[in-house]
């Protein structure tokens, strides 16, 4: 069942394997510890947890979770992939981690969720640090 975190951890493993081998890159990953770390609940990025159900508004369900390889060339191997939200997967793939983390910083500091100085601004990405004086 789509619903069981079981299963999808199986399959988040299985979908891996098949597709290292389609595209030729390392594949290293044991299903056990998909399945801990699926059954953990929580994304490995963002501390959000899991939601298994089906989305009646997407395509995926934007919590649900799907495996992150940190650096796509070094394919599915044990200390490359993270256990993370489908959501947050998709938005670093689609636009890089420092542009995801500069946009986060942006919406919650605009929606009045942290006040961020003008230091604290100068420590992250780089997009970020063009905007400080």
């Amino acid at each position: 069942m789509r619903l069981d975190p079981l299963w999808r951890a199986r399959s988040l493993y299985y979908s891996s394997k098949a597709r290292a081998k389609r595209e030729g890159i390392p594949f290293n990953l044991v299903r056990d510890d998909i399945v801990e770390r699926v059954l953990f609940g929580h994304c490995e990025a963002t501390g959000a947890k899991f939601d298994f159900r089906r989305s009646k508004k997407w395509h995926r369900q934007p919590l649900g979770p799907s495996l992150d390889r940190v650096n796509p060339k070094k394919g599915y191997t044990r200390n490359n992939v993270k256990v993370v939200t489908w959501q947050f997967n998709v938005a670093k793939n689609e636009y890089g981690l420092e542009d995801l983390l500069a946009m986060s910083l942006a919406l919650v500091t605009r929606h009045g969720l942290i006040s961020v100085t003008k230091e604290v601004a100068a420590c992250g990405p780089k997009k970020m640090r063009k905007g400080t004086k």
